[in-house]
């Protein structure tokens, strides 16, 4: 699959698939992660998929994941996300509000297609969420509004030693080769940098 909003992937995690709410709820904290000043209002479980185990239709019983956008009934857009399987039943699984552009409605549909079509037909998840967690707060909802700005962020290692980022007066991270193999630290490296600098701060790289 062609990935254009995140960078570095992991094998799905079981909780992230274990019902509709979880899902959602890794959904709110990845797209807060890339968009952290997004117009979305809310995002919810479908409550079609309540008490469903969404591990059930990953792989060979589904046919495709379908996200979209249509307008709200007074104001803004609905995004709704769901599964298609191979014999036609369609599952909603997750909504959301949004008050933003065309434009960044587009781009949101996008990430959350993005992530969707990973998890249930790739089998894998952007670690986007595990990296940001030591620096900002993901219990915010669907956008970061307390979170470090103007700060200076080293990123220092890209080699089977591992790879350290900290910051400045914040907390220091360390990967080494038990957290994620050696070869993708060039991807947690772009992902780190987008991250940073969607949140404002500086990211250097030594």
């Amino acid at each position: 699959m062609r990935y254009q909003w995140f960078h570095a992937w992991e094998p799905v995690d079981d909780e992230v698939v274990a019902d509709s709410d979880r899902f959602a709820r890794f959904l709110e904290a990845t797209i807060a992660c890339r968009f952290p000043e997004n117009g979305i209002e809310w995002i919810a479980p479908a409550r079609e998929s309540r008490g469903k185990n969404l591990a059930d239709f990953i792989g060979f019983p589904l046919d495709h994941c379908a996200v979209y956008a249509h307008p709200g009934r007074c104001e803004g857009d609905i995004l709704r996300v769901a599964l298609v399987t191979r014999d036609g039943e369609y599952i909603p699984i997750v909504s959301a509000k949004v008050l933003a552009s065309l434009d960044e409605v587009w781009s949101l549909t996008r990430a959350i297609a993005e992530v969707t079509n990973a998890v249930f037909l790739y089998e894998e998840q952007p670690m986007l969420q595990r990296l940001a967690a030591p620096f900002v707060d993901l219990r915010q909802g669907p956008f970061l509004v307390d979170r470090p700005r103007d700060k200076k962020v080293y990123i220092q290692g890209q080699s089977e030693q591992g790879l350290k980022v900290s910051m400045e007066g914040g907390p220091t991270v360390r990967h080494g080769s038990s957290d994620a193999p050696w070869y993708l630290f060039d991807s947690m490296i772009r992902e780190y940098r987008s991250f940073f600098q969607d949140i404002g701060c500086s990211p250097v790289y030594t």
